[in-house]
């Protein structure tokens, strides 16, 4: 058992220059489900990467795109 936890990430610079929805969700404090919402109703711009026709969709999102986000939120 750890008894320190991972902490968590909260500069977006520590991120990868392409975020799976679990990280994005991460850095946003939020639920997974909700990234993935966000991706669906246009609300966060992301890339799907899974093949044509696969029956589970992969999305990346970019540092950009989740400060952008971020910004369009505080205003």
């Amino acid at each position: 058992m750890n008894a320190n936890p991972k902490p968590k990430k909260r500069n977006l610079a520590e991120y990868p220059a392409r975020l799976r929805p679990a990280q994005v969700a991460e850095y946003l404090e939020c639920s997974e489900d909700l990234v993935l919402q966000l991706i669906k109703t246009a609300a966060l711009a992301a890339v799907n990467i899974s093949a044509t026709g696969a029956s589970r969709k992969a999305y990346r999102v970019s540092r950009e795109a989740v400060a952008q986000f971020e910004k369009e939120r505080k205003s």
